[in-house]
């Protein structure tokens, strides 16, 4: 039998901060242009997350791949961020460095999302 404390984990987040306070904004769809570079017809959803965003732990700091200036945000399992995703907290956009996921016996719990911004 697996337990499953995503729902306890999702409440202590929100008993410790603002639940609106992060934000995930997703691109998805459209056309590739090789010629132009550029493309077209995206859409672009603002997908509201429950997180706490704290300090990378120093001993993933490696100085490059981690930097001891990136921010660790830890999310609820409701939404699976990706590496295109822009984490926005505090009013900045911030890009997804490393995206762990704290699965156990096949159930997600929680993400654990490191980025940069």
């Amino acid at each position: 039998m697996s337990l499953d404390l995503s729902a306890t984990a999702t409440d202590l987040m929100k008993s410790l901060g603002n639940e609106t306070y992060v934000t995930i904004t997703r691109k998805s769809g459209g056309t590739f242009d090789p010629v132009e570079g550029t493309t077209t017809g995206e859409t672009t959803s603002v997908l509201p997350a429950v997180g706490v965003v704290t300090k990378v732990d120093s001993r993933v700091v490696d100085g490059t791949r981690i930097k001891a200036t990136d921010k660790m945000i830890i999310l609820d399992k409701e939404v699976a961020p990706t590496y295109t995703d822009l984490i926005s907290f505090g009013g900045i956009n911030h890009t997804v460095v490393d995206i762990d996921e704290v699965n156990h016996a096949g159930i997600t719990q929680i993400w654990k999302v490191t980025v940069r911004g």
